[in-house]
């Protein structure tokens, strides 16, 4: 799954590289029209590499890919969070899709308040470098809505950290079944139904 996160990553940031600055502030007022425009054109370019790249998981789909299932861009799904830095040993090792494990390295709790109950998830460094952190998700739209098997999020490290559900993504894993993905441990679930970002991808 490495491999195919860091495909992800490098989609992240080619969307958002030119308005970083505006992810890492809280919208409001003027700001809120770039923020959308910002994540609608990075779920644009995503849907094109997707379309272009060979390591994509619809690499085999050629001019019948049309793009992924997003909802709506809505700023309530975007929330300041604390980082707790505390962590307990220096690996977690967490189940795959094929049945192996993947090691990461543990940065910490996310602890956020979202319509009005407190929350608290754990949180890993994807880089080498920490200076992109990793989420993985359950929430109470999946197998609704959204992918049953959880979600993931990605983001660059900041003085304040916004945990952004819009940018939520599915696992490869979801789209083509001969990639494997870490699977979104069961104490990673919030008792939310988070219907951000994408949703359950079904061909037309």
């Amino acid at each position: 799954m490495r491999k195919t996160l860091y495909f992800v990553v490098i989609v992240f940031l080619f969307a958002c590289s030119g308005n970083q600055k505006s992810l890492e502030q809280k919208p409001s007022g003027a700001n809120d029209s770039a923020y959308i425009q910002n994540i609608l054109a990075g779920r644009k370019d995503k849907d094109k590499a997707f379309a272009m790249n060979a390591s994509s998981p619809f690499h085999d789909q050629g001019p019948d890919f049309t793009g992924l299932n997003y909802f709506p861009v809505d700023l309530k799904w975007r929330v300041k969070a604390e980082w707790d830095k505390t962590v307990t040993g220096n690996t977690a090792t967490i189940s795959d899709t094929k049945g192996k494990t993947r090691d990461y390295e543990p940065a910490g709790t996310l602890k956020f308040v979202m319509q009005g109950k407190a929350f608290s998830i754990p949180v890993y460094f994807e880089d080498l470098d920490k200076k992109i952190l990793f989420v993985m998700f359950r929430d109470l739209s999946n197998g609704k809505t959204t992918y049953g098997g959880g979600r993931y999020i990605e983001f660059r490290v900041a003085e304040e950290l916004w945990l952004d559900f819009n940018q939520a993504y599915n696992p490869f894993c979801h789209y083509n079944h001969n990639y494997a993905c870490p699977v979104v441990p069961a104490t990673h679930k919030l008792e939310l139904n988070v219907e951000a970002g994408e949703k359950l991808y079904s061909v037309n």
